[in-house]
């Protein structure tokens, strides 16, 4: 019996696996593409979960009262985004000492 070194066995030519180029070629093509399907269907999994977590944690409590009112989970996050990316259209910046002042001024109760 034949004693096999392990210490080459990444130098082996095909042929002593057994198999023919040819045949390990084709199982090389099976696996790739088999690999490229799961990606392909686990892809949007993935990237409708970052999505829910990504707009669940930016509006939080709102994001469920949206889904609750909507019915739908995918029109809820369409909805959500619309209104994110209607804000960030918007010229928000902080009130000016006098802004402030005037704006509080107007928001106090009248006794």
């Amino acid at each position: 019996m034949e004693s096999t070194s392990w210490g080459d066995w990444p130098l082996r030519r095909v042929a002593d696996c057994g198999q023919d180029g040819a045949g390990r070629y084709a199982q090389v093509v099976v696996i790739a593409v088999i690999l490229v399907a799961l990606a392909a269907v686990l892809w949007p999994v993935v990237a409708r979960r970052k999505r829910s977590a990504r707009l669940h944690d930016h509006f939080g409590a709102e994001y469920d009262r949206t889904v609750s009112m909507m019915g739908n989970e995918a029109k809820a996050q369409d909805e959500l985004e619309g209104r994110r990316k209607h804000v960030g259209t918007l010229n928000i910046r902080p009130l000016s000492a006098a802004e402030e002042a005037r704006w509080t001024k107007g928001r106090r109760p009248h006794p």
